[in-house]
């Protein structure tokens, strides 16, 4: 496996994976596969033989209960995080759920899905952040599934992730309070723009 060569180069610290609409299909089978290879690892011992940073979907395609049933057999263990970025107007995803007649899980936890159930999973796993987009600038142009290009906030905020190593809330994002999942506030110029500033000012 790719991931599992390159942990071996000794010039790598990190390995960060972003996958989009069906493309996270593949990302997600990785995460299991990892999760399967790393079964009986401490956590350190996966730090060292597989380092995988920041694992992102975008959009995703795949069946929210595949997905959930890689996580509870241990792909979140794998990755430093595994962020989820939904939207409640992505009709691309729409299309497909009609297709598969699954939930997709790019599809919006917020409001039929935002579970009792889900939000205890959600709040014990800190390493998976759930981000709906939707109030995000730009996120609900077109058809609402091209939104990592078509928002400034959201492509925004995976920088702010990946080069910064910032958590949603270094980032600028919110939630409410008893709400796992996190969302971006009108402000959210502004409060990206002072974690950016932070950042730098913490750089070497």
């Amino acid at each position: 496996m790719l991931i599992a060569f390159l942990s071996e180069q000794d010039a790598v610290e990190n390995i960060h994976v972003i996958g989009y609409s069906a493309g996270t299909r593949l990302v997600a089978r990785m995460l299991a596969d990892l999760g399967m290879y790393s079964r009986f690892m401490s956590e350190d011992e996966i730090r060292r033989r597989v380092r995988l940073g920041h694992v992102i979907l975008v959009g995703s395609d795949i069946d929210r209960g595949i997905l959930g049933g890689y996580l509870l057999d241990g792909a979140l263990r794998v990755p430093k995080s595994l962020t989820l970025y939904q939207s409640t107007a992505d009709s691309a995803l729409s299309l497909s759920k009609l297709v598969f007649r699954r939930q997709r899980a790019g599809e919006s936890l917020i409001g039929e899905m935002a579970t009792a159930q889900s939000n205890r999973f959600l709040s014990s796993h800190p390493r998976l952040r759930v981000i709906d987009v939707s109030n995000a600038e730009g996120a609900v142009s077109g058809s609402g599934h091209g939104y990592l290009r078509e928002s400034p906030w959201v492509s925004s905020d995976v920088v702010l992730s990946l080069r910064y190593d910032l958590a949603p809330e270094e980032r600028g994002l919110v939630r409410a309070p008893g709400n796992p999942v996190w969302t971006f506030p009108d402000d959210y110029l502004e409060r990206a723009g002072a974690a950016l500033d932070r950042a730098e000012s913490a750089s070497p």
